[in-house]
């Protein structure tokens, strides 16, 4: 069945990081990746530090990572539709990532006047990307932008929301939030699944390190010295 994950969270909650991670680790299982870049963050060097510290040939990994990169929400609705079909025609796609999913749309339609128009959109393209994901039968990967729950006064993550209503949630399988540690966990982040229809709640420590995303109990040679 189709997996959707989407990583939401604040700037430098590690979303990225957890995308870039997930590609190579798609690689290393013989699988080739197609990534949607629509905020220029991905960085080669950083996809060739992460490979090279999990043992793999960086060259090799980068040529496998088919990247594309979006300037608005049409050209990212068009590379969906017609560069993603002919890549997976070519090549043996195990993994889609986008990063992000909305950045676009919530620059372009702002305001309650262009909200119907925006999410009539985004739910042709959130249509579009299942039913390639299906018929090619790979998982999907998305990072997603918050916004603050109005009249809450919970903490993070708990008064924040991933924009993009109810097209992006009930299309998600797994919904984990991303935020910075605090305290002992400084320098840390926190994971925590927010929405699963198969998994229980449950939040976990993780860290960013050489090899992408790491557990936050695995200490590092420099470390330990």
């Amino acid at each position: 069945s189709l997996v959707i994950t989407e990583f939401y969270g604040p700037f430098s909650s590690g979303k990225t990081q957890c995308c870039q991670t997930l590609a190579v680790q798609a690689v290393a299982l013989d699988g080739d990746v197609f990534y949607l870049d629509s905020e220029n963050q991905l960085r080669a060097e950083r996809l060739k530090q992460i490979a090279e510290a999990r043992g793999l040939n960086s060259d090799e990994v980068l040529k496998r990572i088919h990247v594309s990169a979006s300037i608005n929400s049409d050209h990212q609705r068009n590379i969906i539709h017609y560069e993603l079909p002919d890549i997976c025609r070519k090549y043996p796609i195990k993994l889609l990532v986008m990063d992000s999913v909305m950045a676009h749309f919530a620059a372009e339609y702002i305001g309650r006047a262009f909200l119907a128009e925006r999410q009539q959109l985004l739910n042709q393209h959130i249509y579009e990307i299942q039913r390639i994901a299906r018929v090619y039968d790979f998982p999907v990967a998305i990072t997603n932008q918050i916004r603050s729950k109005p009249n809450t006064f919970l903490p993070p993550p708990y008064n924040w929301e991933p924009i993009g209503g109810n097209i992006i949630s009930h299309s998600s399988s797994l919904r984990l939030c991303l935020r910075q540690g605090k305290g002992s966990k400084e320098g840390y982040r926190i994971a925590t699944l927010m929405d699963s229809s198969s998994c229980p709640y449950g939040e976990s420590p993780f860290k960013i390190c050489e090899k992408g995303i790491c557990d936050a109990e695995e200490v590092t040679s420099e470390e330990k010295e």
